[in-house]
């Protein structure tokens, strides 16, 4: 695991398929290089909920800035 980055998002919810919802606020996100992608894994740090981790390609990257609102110049991101 190399090149991690941490910072905390405002919430995370999780549903479960019995349509039970949890809420954790000011969630711990790191950024972490797995197997070639970028795995966004975040983590209440309690125990209680679950660790979730979400893998993504390079393209996968760059759709998510553009959902976000984002834009994302080649040129200058190679």
């Amino acid at each position: 695991m190399t090149d991690t980055k941490t910072s905390l998002v405002k919430g995370v919810e999780v549903r479960t398929s019995d349509r039970s919802v949890t809420h954790t606020w000011e969630v711990p996100v790191r950024r972490e290089e797995r197997d070639g992608l970028t795995a966004l894994v975040f983590h209440s740090g309690g125990g209680i909920y679950p660790i979730v981790t979400i893998m993504l390609s390079g393209a996968d990257r760059i759709a998510l800035i553009e959902l976000l609102g984002g834009t994302y110049d080649v040129d200058i991101h190679h």
